[in-house]
């Protein structure tokens, strides 16, 4: 559900639980100066050893993939960090700046996360 309080202000809300497909999109809202999300979710398992995104707001990946007009923009994205890294399972929070859509500050925290474990 696409909400607004305000004409510079989007809303976006799921109303049920769902679960994610790779490359589907679940809305579209615009990209402002300030953002905020809030989430709950479950960690059920890997889908490979590498790189797991959880959500990524940017273009969509049909218009190019690893360009500043698909899955290279991120404003932000989540991801789990490749079980081959220090620190895997971890948090790895990705934003784009300005121009240079290619993650220029990244974030991670040190903990992994647990299969089965509702995170908020």
């Amino acid at each position: 559900v696409k909400e607004s309080n305000s004409p510079n202000e989007d809303i976006w809300r799921s109303t049920s639980d769902f679960t994610v497909s790779n490359g589907a999109s679940y809305g579209t809202l615009r990209i402002g100066r300030v953002m905020s999300a809030e989430f709950d979710m479950v960690w059920n398992s890997r889908t490979s050893t590498g790189w797991e995104n959880l959500f990524r707001v940017g273009f969509t990946n049909a218009t190019g993939v690893g360009n500043c007009e698909g899955t290279g923009s991120r404003y932000p994205s989540l991801w789990v960090r490749p079980s081959s890294l220090a620190n895997p399972d971890a948090l790895m929070i990705s934003v784009s700046y300005l121009k240079s859509c290619q993650p220029s500050t990244q974030f991670s925290k040190d903990y992994a996360l647990s299969f089965g474990v509702e995170y908020h």
